[in-house]
């Protein structure tokens, strides 16, 4: 199992680099690019620690906002008509819009994960819980 290092709300997959002799973790899901190695499995946490904080103190330095993975919040185009039924069907459940389209969203993703586990393959990431408490649970996302 792969499973991310998570400090200060950021994630990191790590993997050995056979040319360095060293593991190499790597932030994901931001667009600026935070790496860092470490010779052994024991000194991960605090490169990985390290990294994340000089990255926010740089950011600082220079008066740039710092990514943060998985803000919770995104921005849907969708076709005018859509736009329309969606806000009508959220209407009619008496819901806002955006309540509506997360429930759909984690309707579909654990209506897919049911389909997956049918098939004979295990899952850990999707229990009967909402996504929310996962990410209260795991503080994986900022």
């Amino acid at each position: 199992m792969n499973t991310p290092m998570i400090y200060n709300g950021y994630s990191a997959i790590i993997e050995f680099d056979n040319e360095c002799d060293s593991f190499r973790g790597e932030v994901l899901d931001i667009n600026d690019t935070i790496t860092f190695y470490a010779n052994c499995v024991e000194n991960l946490k605090q490169a990985m620690k390290d990294a994340v904080d000089d990255y926010l103190e740089h950011c600082k330095e220079i008066g740039k906002t710092p990514e943060k993975p998985y803000s919770g919040k995104i921005s849907v185009r969708m076709e005018t008509n859509l736009h329309k039924l969606a806000a009508n069907a959220a209407t009619m459940r008496g819901k806002s819009i955006n309540s509506f389209i997360v429930d759909c969203i984690e309707k579909e993703i654990f209506r897919k994960n049911i389909s997956i586990q049918s098939q004979g393959k295990k899952t850990q990431f999707f229990s009967e819980k909402k996504i929310s408490s996962l990410d209260e649970n795991t503080n994986a996302h900022g």
